[in-house]
């Protein structure tokens, strides 16, 4: 909690799932009652949340280069909960073959990417 508090009074805050995460609902879960927690604490030191950016490092279970579906579903799924930022791992990096991955990314960030960030 004392790490929590200190996070309050910064521009951001970042988070992953954790070790003992096993499903993506379990990382799902598990942020959206961090980003709760945290924004609570942050409303108590008289801040608004939206004022700290809310950043999570994806990583396995989450698989955001499985297709340009998925990488829209996951990113909505946790703006929903208050995550304005993503950290991402290169593609192929988790040690499983995966060569569509680094298409899929290309894809994503010429295409997808700009559409979730709306006009300029």
């Amino acid at each position: 909690m004392a790490t929590l508090r200190f996070c309050a009074y910064g521009d951001g805050w970042s988070q992953w799932g954790g070790y003992e995460v096993e499903t993506e609902e379990d990382f799902y879960r598990i942020t959206a009652e961090r980003c709760e927690r945290f924004d609570d604490l942050v409303h108590r030191e008289g801040r608004d949340p939206r004022s700290i950016r809310h950043s999570l490092v994806c990583f396995p279970p989450l698989t955001p280069w499985e297709s340009p579906e998925y990488f829209t579903d996951m990113v909505g799924r946790f703006r929903s909960v208050g995550i304005d930022e993503f950290v991402l791992y290169r593609p192929g990096s988790w040690l499983r073959p995966a060569p569509e991955e680094v298409a899929v990314f290309q894809q994503v960030a010429r295409e997808v990417i700009p559409e979730l960030r709306g006009p300029p």
